[in-house]
């Protein structure tokens, strides 16, 4: 999932903001190879919890998401912030991030690789209060009006009657 992206960015963002803290969920069998490069990038504030069955807990917490990815699909995790209020910067990387997120919208795309813009994104989430609370108004919005259940499922009948009706 790009955590080692994630690391190198958080090691800009942290010499900023040595008051924020990093969580990153799933680092799994990269624990070691992720806290050797957090120390190369003097990442500060920084724990990595195993996965969570209840990332809503989490989530309820959390100012920013970032996502680092090489590739995502359609970003579950992206979508499950955005429902949650917690915009989120991600690289446009591969498919999924910008099906979901309106740059300077309801979050910010970062070109794909570009650590330093991408810490500068996190930055400026992190020292305007207000463009997070108005991204974070905006993001649930687009996930209820765009990807909640009823309009996908509303979405798809009308799909499935359009079909039966050629």
């Amino acid at each position: 999932k790009g955590f080692d992206r994630l690391v190198k960015a958080w090691g800009i963002v942290s010499s900023k903001h040595p008051d924020w803290h990093l969580d990153i969920y799933g680092g799994g069998s990269m624990y070691d190879n992720l806290m050797d490069l957090a120390k190369q990038c003097n990442a500060q504030n920084m724990t990595i919890h195993d996965s969570t069955p209840n990332i809503s807990d989490e989530y309820a917490t959390s100012s920013i998401c970032a996502v680092t990815s090489y590739y995502e699909g359609f970003s579950l995790v992206i979508l499950e912030a955005m429902k949650h209020g917690v915009p989120c910067v991600a690289y446009d990387c591969p498919f999924g991030p910008r099906s979901i997120i309106d740059n300077a919208s309801n979050g910010y795309l970062v070109n794909d690789g570009d650590t330093e813009f991408f810490a500068e994104r996190l930055c400026r989430l992190i020292e305007n209060e207000e463009v997070r609370k108005l991204f974070s108004e905006k993001a649930i919005e687009k996930a209820k009006t765009v990807f909640d259940a009823d309009v996908i499922m509303d979405k798809c009948k009308a799909l499935y009657e359009e079909m039966l009706e050629r």
